[in-house]
């Protein structure tokens, strides 16, 4: 082989992809610490899908963790009704979907096509939105593993109160594959509704993740502050 002649690069391993749908404020400050993990990670690309339910403060929210949207949905603002807000999230999810993930058929893919990014591995939802039980709801129908962050979440009310909260969260412990419970208290909550316990892990609550993360950013104007009330 001539010199100058070289082999080509091994191919960068595939990485497998997990779609992180964000849709209000809360979720994406308690999914932060879980979107960075995952973009660290050698072994999975995070998928960023933001509905719009609270696009500007999102997005804000995201600047400061250096996190833009992969996919936005453009669902509408804090004004649409309950029935459009989720009908919207599961027909552009669906569309969004077969748009990247158009190789395979929704609901036959295999162990190669997820390790291959050709399908996803799962769609994670938090908390008790309008967004993330649309999304929870489209995944299912698509054949998507749906993990829940912030599961097992009761107001011990019924499902009236807090609403649609109660009713959204409980819909999608029906429909995760896996939870993601803070404490044990919560764990306890979705046994008592048969939820299999090996599919629910005691996490912690990401939120302290995120109060971490954000305690150890740089402060500024701190050090002016400081060095005027010292003068």
């Amino acid at each position: 082989m001539p010199s100058n002649l070289h082999p080509p690069a091994p191919r960068a391993a595939p990485k497998v992809s997990v779609l992180i749908v964000v849709g209000t404020r809360p979720e994406a400050i308690k999914l932060i610490p879980i979107i960075l993990a995952l973009r660290d990670s050698e072994r999975f690309r995070p998928v960023v899908v933001t509905t719009g339910q609270h696009d500007l403060m999102v997005r804000e929210v995201f600047k400061l963790a250096g996190i833009w949207a992969d996919v936005p949905l453009w669902i509408g603002d804090t004004r649409s009704r309950l029935n459009e807000r989720v009908a919207s999230v599961m027909l552009r999810f669906e569309d969004f979907f077969h748009q990247w993930f158009h190789e395979v058929a929704a609901g036959e893919a295999t162990a190669e096509d997820v390790r291959e990014g050709r399908y996803p591995a799962a769609v994670l939802v938090h908390g008790d939105t309008s967004s993330a039980f649309g999304a929870a709801l489209a995944a299912f129908h698509l054949g998507i593993p749906v993990v829940h962050v912030e599961a097992g979440l009761r107001a011990g009310t019924g499902n009236m109160t807090p609403f649609p909260e109660e009713l959204n969260r409980r819909l999608i412990a029906r429909i995760a594959c896996l939870h993601l419970a803070p404490t044990a208290t919560n764990q306890e909550n979705l046994v008592r509704e048969n939820v299999p316990i090996k599919q629910i892990y005691v996490t912690g609550n990401s939120a302290i993740d995120a109060l971490q993360w954000a305690s150890a950013r740089p402060c500024r104007g701190c050090s002016t502050a400081a060095d005027a009330s010292s003068s």
